[in-house]
Formats: structure tokens, C-alpha cells, sequence
């Protein structure tokens, strides 16, 4: 109890201590604050008393998204045997950089402004295709274009003995997942050097990207034909989307091509009002559904398992019990 006591006495003790040595601090700082500079103490004593700043800094910060696609446009123009191509498509924030590739082939990289002049395109084919690759600031996506193709003027494009003209000849350019699309290839004459012979022909069905969809090639022989249909099968589980054939050939030194472009719908299989199910979503729900039921069978597998072992002991027990070779535990009786 004395010892309590004690530690009371000690605790007012500090306690008094401390409010005196409060007082005497808090008082000569108002003292001589007023006494050397009476502004000080008021503007210190309000600072204190609100906590707030006199001034407010406002940050704005604008988050950028991922680049928007590039809609490119362009002109070709043959000046002495020189071909001058010009690219331009519109200005994107979200964009930092951009990319320029020429058939399949980069021909600049890191562009700052949303144009580009190429005066080394070639002329030993009859179009170049070019594909703009935007990229956003500290790798926040790509965004790509669709491939802009820009035929060759007269003087800059190689003497061919013939040209290819390429037409779809599906409805609105739309052929359904799994069915035929059909191409028709029209062949112009243009020099005395086209012959009856047979010209390997190639069809490739692209998508955006320029990763192929379908492919295909037969030998034709222009000189007997003025044109010729082609159908290319589309793979029956092929996204919708955009897509372009290219049709190529060779006379030996230079490349012929065409092209033309095509959608891709995926074939409804039900349709009720405005909903429609296709034959991808349904096999894409086939694909988790039997995730499902792997998963849900390997649980009851283990279930069973795990069962079996525990039936498997007891009955072990249970027969060397009965036939003798279990002794009786110490504390149990019968």
C-alpha cells in the first residue's frame, strides 16, 4: 500500500512538472514574440489553429489510353521515273511514336508526327502496301492499321504482259464461318509478251494482323481466260472480323497481285429476335463445359479414393480382429 502511495505522489509530481514547464515556455514565447515582433505570433498562432495552408496546389493528371488505330490515307505520284509516295493519317494523344512497314518489310521507325513520305518505294511491282504501327507512351499497347495498297503510276510500274484484277463475289463482301468464299480473277492484257502458258497462281486469306486464314494455288493460263472464279474455303471456327484476299503471280522477274477485301460473320445457328447464337460460341461453351466436367470428375475421383482407402482399413481390421491376430488392447474390454 506505502509503495502505491509512492507512485501516486511521484505521478501528480511529473504531472505538475510538466504544466509548469508548459507555462513557462509557452509564456516567454508569447512574450518575446510580441515584444520583437508582434505579427509573427498572430500569423504562427492562426497557421497552427487551422492547419491549412495559405495557398492550394492543384495537380491535373491526364491518364492516357492505349494508342487508336491509325486510319491511313495516300497518294503515289511518278515524276521522271522516280515514285514519290505520301502517307498521312490523323494526330492520336495516346500515341508517342510510329512505325512504317512497306510489303511486309519496316521502313521507318519511331516517327513523331502522323506522316511519312517514302521515296524509295519500289517500282519493280505493280503496288506497294503499307501498314502504320502506333505505339503509346512506356508501353501502354500498339495499336495497328489496316493495310493501305497504292498502285503504281504509269512509269513507275514494271512492263508486265498481263495485270490482275480481284473481285469477291459474296454478297456485301460477307461470307459466313464455314463456308466458300468465292474470288473472281480477271486478267488485262498488257503486252504482246503474254503467252499460252500456265502461271502459278496463290491465294491467301489474311486477317489485320497479316496472319493467314486460308490458303490456296492453282496454275491458270491467262492467255485462254478472261477471267476465272476461285473458292477458298473459310475455316468453320474463324473469328468475325475484316479480311483481305491477296492474289499473286510472277512473269518471272516481277510480282503481279491484286487484292480485295471481305467480312467474316460467324453462321447463326439459333436466332431469336436480335439474338443470335453462333456455332464458335457454341463450341467455345462445348470447350468449357467439358473443363467442367474434367474438373468435376477428377473431385469425384478423389472423393472415391479417399473412400475406398478408409472402407479398405476397417474391413482389415475388422477380419484380423476376428481371426485372432489383433490382441486385446489394454483397457478395453470386450
Amino acid at each position: 500500500m506505502k509503495k502505491k502511495k509512492l507512485n501516486n505522489v511521484h505521478l501528480r509530481r511529473a504531472k505538475r512538472a510538466h504544466a509548469v514547464f508548459f507555462l513557462i515556455s509557452f509564456g516567454l514565447y508569447s512574450v518575446l514574440s510580441a515584444i520583437f515582433m508582434p505579427s509573427f505570433i498572430l500569423s504562427d498562432m492562426q497557421t497552427k489553429s487551422t492547419a491549412l495552408a495559405k495557398e492550394t496546389i492543384t495537380i491535373v493528371a491526364k491518364v492516357l489510353g492505349p494508342p487508336i488505330k491509325p486510319i491511313v490515307s495516300g497518294s503515289a505520284l511518278c515524276a521522271s521515273g522516280k515514285l514519290n509516295v505520301s502517307l498521312d493519317w490523323p494526330h492520336d494523344e495516346n500515341s508517342q511514336t510510329f512505325d512504317v512497314s512497306r510489303n511486309d518489310s519496316t521502313v521507318a521507325t519511331g516517327l513523331k508526327n502522323p506522316h511519312y513520305k517514302d521515296e524509295s518505294a519500289a517500282t519493280n511491282r505493280l503496288r506497294n502496301t503499307y501498314i502504320i504501327t502506333a505505339h503509346g507512351p512506356m508501353g501502354s499497347g500498339i495499336a495497328v492499321s489496316e493495310p493501305l495498297s497504292l498502285s503504281n503510276p504509269e512509269g513507275c510500274r514494271p512492263l508486265v504482259p498481263f495485270e490482275i484484277s480481284v473481285s469477291v463475289q459474296n454478297p456485301d463482301h460477307i461470307v459466313y464461318a464455314g463456308n466458300n468464299l468465292t474470288v473472281r480473277t480477271g486478267f488485262i492484257k498488257k503486252s504482246s509478251a503474254l503467252t499460252n502458258q500456265d502461271y502459278a497462281f496463290s491465294y491467301t486469306a489474311i486477317d489485320a494482323d497479316g496472319n493467314t486464314l486460308a490458303e490456296t494455288s492453282e496454275k491458270i493460263n491467262p492467255f485462254q481466260f478472261g477471267s476465272i472464279e476461285k473458292n477458298i474455303p473459310i475455316p468453320i471456327l474463324t473469328k468475325a472480323g475484316h479480311y483481305t484476299i491477296l492474289v499473286k503471280t510472277s512473269d518471272g522477274e516481277n510480282l503481279i497481285e491484286g487484292e480485295d477485301f471481305f467480312e467474316v460473320k460467324e453462321f447463326p445457328l439459333v436466332s431469336v429476335g436480335t439474338t443470335t447464337i453462333s456455332l464458335a460460341q457454341v463450341m467455345q461453351g462445348l470447350s468449357w463445359i467439358s473443363l467442367l466436367f474434367l474438373l468435376l470428375f477428377l473431385v469425384l475421383l478423389g472423393i472415391e479414393h479417399h473412400q475406398s482407402e478408409g472402407a479398405l482399413i476397417q474391413i482389415t481390421e475388422d477380419y484380423l480382429r476376428r481371426k485372432g491376430f489383433l490382441t486385446k488392447r489394454k483397457g478395453v474390454s470386450r
